[in-house]
Order: structure tokens, then C-alpha cells, then sequence
């Protein structure tokens, strides 16, 4: 199925009338498909395994906050095609207003540093998340380097989680987790591990406020 196909397929569902329910957000886990587990961190952490494990703290944080949400943490298909498809589907299924997918990062050079938060390039609602959450990592990371928003077009690498819903939705990377000292905090150290789950929190909150 090329990606003309998929968007035919994944015809927007109705949405709700603003106002006349709570906001739902989706909380997806970056690589859940079958035998992806994405980059592996500084120790040797998976990238799955670590988000699946902010999902869930991100998910008790929303639900302290009065925020609901809906977590997918194992896409089904085969390839990476196929698993954004499926995970869109998913999202207009539930109609969600929006939706995050977890990542971290990871690079070569290990002295790369610092977040970053990707959005379909004509999604202005995409992009205004993003720069709720960069505003957010601003004020609590003050010392992290701000790789800025980057806007997706065709070809780039996740564009299709960014493209193919009916909602805004956006991929976040809050650190390289090939930096030692990054991963020092925000992977081995269980309040670093805390925090960014409620920096997550902190940004979603403000979303679901202004969007």
C-alpha cells in the first residue's frame, strides 16, 4: 500500500463538537511494532523498553491532572508502513484530539546532545504543539541544548506518524540517549526518569488548554 492509498483508507472519522466532551490524548510508544525496539542508549537500554515505562508514569500523571488519554504501546504490522497505518486507524478510531509518540534519540557522534520536536510541515496545529513542548524543555532544561521544531515533508524519517491521522500529531526527542551524560539523568537516574514524564505532562496540560 503506497501513501496516496493510505490516506484514502484512513478517511478523517467526525469529530466531536469542541466543547462537547473532554480532550483525549494518544500516547504512543515510538518503534512498538514487532522486532523494532529502535536506538539502544548509552548502557544498552532499548528505546522501547524506556518509553513504554514513561508511558505508563506519563499516563498516571495525566490521570492525576484530570487529563484522559490512551496509551498504544504494540503496533500491529509488518513493516514500518503498515505500523503507522495501523496506529492511525487507532487514533481516529478513539478520535483523539492529538497525540504524541515517545522517542529518544541516539547518534555516532556521542557528544550529540539536546531535544527536538518533529510535526507534519502544513499541520499548524502539529506545530504549535511542538512549541508548547519546546517552551516547556526551555523553562526546565534551561542548561540542554533546544535543537528547535522541525517540520516533516515527504521522505523524512517518521513523517508517516505525522501525516496519516485526522489529529495533530507529533514525535518527541528530549535527549540523545548515545550521550552518557544525558542518559546519566534523564535514563539511569529514576528522578530524571519522573521529570520528564511531568515535563511531558506540563506540556500536554497546556495543549489540551490552548488547542
Amino acid at each position: 500500500m503506497d501513501v496516496k492509498e493510505m490516506l484514502k483508507a484512513l478517511a478523517p472519522l467526525s469529530k466531536a463538537s469542541k466543547g462537547s466532551r473532554n480532550a483525549l490524548v494518544g500516547i504512543c510508544v515510538g518503534h512498538s511494532r514487532l522486532g523494532d525496539k529502535g536506538a539502544t542508549s548509552a548502557s544498552g537500554t532499548q528505546e522501547w523498553h524506556y518509553n513504554k515505562k514513561i508511558a505508563e508514569l506519563l499516563r498516571l500523571e495525566l490521570r492525576r491532572r484530570n487529563i484522559n488519554c490512551v496509551v498504544f504501546s504494540s503496533y500491529q504490522g509488518g513493516g514500518y508502513g503498515s505500523a503507522m497505518a495501523w496506529i492511525a486507524t487507532q487514533l481516529n478510531m478513539f478520535n483523539v484530539d492529538f497525540a504524541v509518540e515517545l522517542h529518544f534519540n541516539a547518534s555516532d557522534n556521542a557528544q550529540a546532545n539536546g531535544y527536538e520536536f518533529l510535526y507534519w510541515n502544513t499541520s499548524k496545529r502539529g506545530k504549535k504543539i511542538c512549541q508548547i513542548f519546546q517552551q516547556v524543555f526551555q523553562k526546565r532544561y534551561p542548561s540542554n541544548t533546544d535543537r528547535g521544531i522541525k517540520a516533516l515533508t515527504l521522505g523524512s524519517r517518521g513523517a508517516l506518524f505525522t501525516r496519516l491521522t485526522a489529529m495533530p500529531c507529533v514525535i518527541l526527542e528530549p535527549f540523545f540517549g548515545s550521550n552518557v551524560d544525558e542518559w546519566e539523568h534523564f535514563g539511569k537516574s529514576q528522578s530524571g526518569v519522573l521529570d520528564l514524564s511531568e515535563a511531558y505532562a506540563d506540556a500536554i496540560e497546556l495543549c489540551v488548554v490552548s488547542l
